[in-house]
């Protein structure tokens, strides 16, 4: 297949890149892929066996813009509430869930106002709605662009990911991907008895959401 991209590759987390579920073998049937130009933010996927069926599509762009609304959101939150409790908005700060799922700022600011920040945040039901999605989504969203990064640059066909999208476009949101991400993983440990991508970066329980960093 042939996508475009105008955006810097990312890294691939190194498990996924490692992993034989990948087909990273560039030299095999490049010339086979070789297929119109889409959109930017258009990916057509389709099985590598030989087997006529609809291509399936995923929109990149879609992604990102809703990503961006939820990031910008938390931000625009955490500078107000910054600025309530009298800190610098524009400080570093960094937020994340401990194992009760509240949420945990840290900064260098006061500790009676660090704490502040914390309890009105675990309040703000809009806060918590938005951070839940980021936390499932950005990871994702860094997984679908690389893969099509790396489609884009090489001319791999990547089964894993294919096999993640649905046929029906309402299916295939990012959380939706995430989740059958998740199913894939699960599946791999318990067939094979191994944590296969257990420890790679697309995990929502290890989502940071840094700011001013």
């Amino acid at each position: 297949m042939s996508l475009v991209s105008h955006e810097p590759p990312y890294q691939l987390p190194q498990d996924i890149s490692r992993s034989t579920l990948l087909n990273n073998e560039a030299s095999k049937g490049v010339q086979a892929l070789q297929e119109s130009i889409l959109p930017v933010d258009a990916v057509d996927l389709r099985p590598s066996t030989g087997v006529k069926s609809s291509p399936k599509k995923v929109h990149v762009n879609e992604y990102k813009d809703a990503v961006g609304k939820d990031s910008a959101f938390i931000k625009d939150t955490l500078r107000n509430k910054l600025a309530e409790v009298g800190m610098n908005p524009e400080m570093k700060i960094e937020i994340s869930k401990d194992l009760f799922g509240n949420f945990q700022a840290k900064g260098n600011g006061m500790p009676n106002a660090m704490e502040q920040v914390n309890t009105d945040l675990n309040n703000n039901s809009a806060f918590r709605d938005a951070f839940n999605r980021l936390s499932t989504d950005q990871p994702t969203l860094d997984y679908v662009d690389n893969v099509v990064k790396v489609a884009n640059a090489y001319g791999v066909t990547n089964n894993v990911f294919a096999s993640l999208v649905s046929e029906t476009s309402d299916n295939n949101g990012l959380s939706d991907i995430a989740h059958r991400y998740d199913a894939l993983k699960e599946n791999v440990a318990n067939t094979q008895g191994i944590e296969l991508f257990m420890s790679d970066k697309f995990n929502a329980q290890d989502f940071r959401f840094v700011m001013n960093g």
